[in-house]
This record gives C-alpha cells, structure tokens and sequence, in this order.
C-alpha cells in the first residue's frame, strides 16, 4: 500500500504523461477505500478471478485467498509502454524490499 501511495504522490509521472494503474484481487465494492484514498492519480483495476495476476506471473501461491478471491498476488510493479510490452519488471522477493517511487521515475525516464 505504502508503495503505491508513493508512486501515485511521484509527480514525474504526470509530468511524463505515464498513467498509474493498479490491480487488487479485490471486487471493485472492496477496493472503494483504497481509490478514494488514492484519488485520479491512480486507475484502480479489480481483478478477482485473477487473471491478470496469473497472466503477469505474479500469483502469490503461499497464503489461502480471503472469501471472494480466487488468488492473491505477490507485489509487482511493471512498467507497460504504449505498445504494451512490458519495458521494466519489479518483483521483489521479499514484500519489504520493493523500488521507491523515485527510483522508479528514473529508470521509466531513462527508458522514454
């Protein structure tokens, strides 16, 4: 949660014109809290049959899905460009270690 605060606060992406799109395992009424925290700087996208986690290769197949969930997905961030390939991939091992949001700027710049 903590690091997609961070990326949505980044102003480089807007000021790049790169949109923020996030996937919750959640149904869209679960999620409600999370987009309004988040506000129009980050497109909350629901996704619980968890196709799009099971797609990108980040299906977390430790813990048992809450009620509602097909799956769980381990954090991710993916830098997407227009053509939709998919320039740059951050799965951390461990969930505690994953890229700031400066960093992230950066390396999405350097790659525009």
């Amino acid at each position: 949660m903590r690091e997609l605060v961070g990326l949505a606060k980044e102003k480089r992406f807007q000021e790049m014109g790169v949109p923020i799109y996030a996937v919750s395992t959640q149904a869209p009424h679960e999620s409600r809290a999370l987009q309004e925290r988040l506000g129009d700087a980050v497109v909350l996208l629901s996704d619980p049959k968890g196709l799009a986690v099971r797609a990108y290769g980040v299906e977390d197949p430790g813990p048992v899905a809450p009620a509602g969930q097909t799956v769980l997905s381990r954090p991710a961030t993916f830098y997407i460009d227009k053509r939709s390939d998919v320039r740059l991939r951050w799965t951390p091992d461990n969930y505690r270690r994953r890229p700031s949001a400066a960093s992230v700027a950066e390396s999405v710049s350097a790659l525009r």
